[in-house]
Order: structure tokens, then sequence, then C-alpha cells
């Protein structure tokens, strides 16, 4: 299950994203780097997350969670989003 509090790796793209809405089974992700200037990302809730290594500049290796499976891109909000997406 996803958390709103936490910023996640998302398989395929770049910079690291959080939840800017949600429904009870979907959440709508915004880049935190790009914010508005990019897509946003639907993903479901009850995604399980991968606990994947990434190299940081300095050389060293975290372990970040990472969204492997995204439902779709949008410029919209949540609800149009899926309205469009399902």
């Amino acid at each position: 299950m996803l958390n709103s509090k936490i910023d996640y790796k998302v398989k395929g793209y770049k910079n690291k994203w959080s939840i800017i809405d949600s429904n009870e089974e979907y959440a709508l992700l915004e880049n935190d780097f790009w914010g508005d200037e990019t897509c946003y990302l639907v993903v479901r809730l009850n995604e399980e997350v991968a606990n994947l290594p990434y190299h940081k500049k300095d050389g060293t290796e975290v372990l970040l969670p990472t969204i492997m499976n995204v439902v779709g891109e949008t410029y919209d909000d949540l609800e149009t989003a899926l309205l469009d997406l399902l």
C-alpha cells in the first residue's frame, strides 16, 4: 500500500514522485523536481512497492521504494484522468 508521507521512485521515470491526490483505489503522483511542468502519473494505491538499489552521486548505494507499474500519464486531475484511462 502506498504511503502519502514518503517519496517514491517510479520504474521508467526520472526523479522522485509524491502523492498529491488519491481516492480509495488510485493515486496521482507529481514529479518532485519538475512539478506540474511534466505529466502526472496515475498508480494503484494497493501497488506493491519494491525496494530497489540506486547509486547516489557520491558513489554510495541506497534502497528506495520504487513503484513498478503505472496505470497511465495525465495532465489532468485524478477524477478526469481515471475517466480517460479506465
